[in-house]
């Protein structure tokens, strides 16, 4: 019972020396030392002192909490809350040992100032096997890497190199590395060639021409950039051309029209044609062509087709609307051959008579010196006077037999 109020004293003791600081008291100061009980050295620690070893040794030596827990660990010692009370901790422990602070009943902190929760590593430090914090430790760095490869043979280009929390890697409830985990500089060389590149093209320019076809251009330039420190030339043409037309130089005109062609039919009305030509001028491109028809119809022979007649033999014509005779002047075989193919008889040998049985008739004398070869197909295809032009006499009526 004596002992358990010694080892209280003690605690509470400790407790006090550690908010209070160092008294003066009497600690271990072992270094190399696997066994507790192996530890006899001892060193003074003065009042609100740290118990330095002498010539700053790496023994073990008195040290207060704020300084050790500044240390994390680094070196293990701690302040003395009794004379020699130190000779449980750091080095002095075997590796493979998780102990409480000896001076803190840890057990009882825990259950009356839940000392493992909130500041873990404040309990790591003093109550560890209490709190199941033996394997407790902050995250640090690990090296940092290589800096990766600069690939660029020109201009700039950024190179990075990365590290890892794993040194040791922070255990739960342990802090991670603070500061950044990648890192980055720059990587620069020569540089860069550039290659040119077209610019826009220019609005196109004025037609070379007022009427008709011209040509219009426009142009562009490399300078989208410009090439530069040997980069290559734009490639293509800086001048582009197209053909214009703002309208027609001329237009169209009609010659004047040709001389009718022959008659269709040589009687009962037919047609005959006439032609002009849109080249007077020849419209120019864009030019007006020529309006209207460039074919003109007209009638032709209206007369009937029984032109001729035989009355006792007297030949009778009818032209313009009225019958009239023909006179024997120049009238041969060769016209009679004409009558009698108008009056649709092949006789190839027809009879002229100067005088006929009829006797003088009282219609007009249309035709005189009627010339033929006796191809004809009628009296009015051979050569003769002027319709009604005569010097003849009714008794000089032809008459033809066919």
């Amino acid at each position: 019972m004596k002992a358990q109020i010694l080892y209280l004293n003690i605690i509470v003791a400790c407790v006090q020396t550690q908010i209070l600081g160092c008294v003066g008291l009497e600690c271990f100061n072992c270094s190399g030392v696997q066994d507790i009980g192996d530890c006899n050295v001892t060193t003074s620690c003065g009042a609100n002192q740290m118990c330095v070893g002498a010539g700053g040794g790496t023994g073990l030596i008195g040290r207060s909490i704020e300084k050790q827990r500044k240390a994390r660990l680094s070196d293990c010692s701690e302040c003395c809350s009794t004379n020699r009370c130190n000779d449980n901790l750091c080095q002095h422990r075997a590796p493979h040992e998780c102990v409480d602070d000896e001076t803190v009943d840890c057990a009882k902190m825990s259950s009356i100032f839940n000392i493992c929760t909130g500041n873990y590593e404040q309990a790591a430090l003093v109550c560890p096997r209490t709190c199941n914090l033996c394997n407790y430790a902050n995250g640090n760095w690990a090296d940092w890497s290589s800096w990766s490869t600069c690939t660029i043979t020109c201009g700039s280009a950024t190179q990075m190199r990365t590290r890892t929390c794993t040194n040791p890697a922070p255990t739960t409830y342990g802090r991670n590395c603070e500061g950044q985990s990648s890192d980055y500089r720059s990587c620069v060389k020569d540089e860069c060639p550039v290659d040119g590149n077209w610019g826009t093209w220019s609005t196109w320019g004025s037609c070379s021409a007022t009427c008709g076809v011209g040509i219009q251009r426009r142009n562009r330039y490399c300078d989208n950039p410009p090439p530069a420190r040997f980069g290559d030339h734009c490639f293509g043409d800086s001048v582009d051309d197209r053909i214009c037309m703002p309208r027609g130089c001329s237009d169209g005109g009609w010659t004047t029209w040709t001389n009718w062609n022959s008659c269709t039919v040589r009687c009962g009305g037919g047609n005959r044609l006439r032609y002009r030509e849109c080249t007077n001028p020849t419209p120019s491109p864009f030019g007006q062509p020529c309006h209207g028809p460039n074919v003109d119809v007209g009638s032709c022979n209206t007369y009937p087709c029984d032109l001729v007649r035989l009355t006792d033999g007297r030949v009778e014509i009818y032209i313009n609307g009225k019958w009239g005779t023909v006179c024997d002047d120049s009238f041969s075989t060769n016209e009679a051959r004409v009558v009698c193919r108008m009056l649709g008889y092949l006789s190839s040998n027809p009879v002229v008579f100067e005088h006929t049985p009829a006797g003088p008739s009282s219609m007009p004398i249309l035709l005189d010196n009627v010339r033929c070869d006796g191809t004809e197909l009628s009296l009015l295809d051979c050569s003769h006077n002027y319709i009604g032009d005569h010097d003849c006499h009714h008794n000089e009526d032809v008459g033809v037999s066919c």
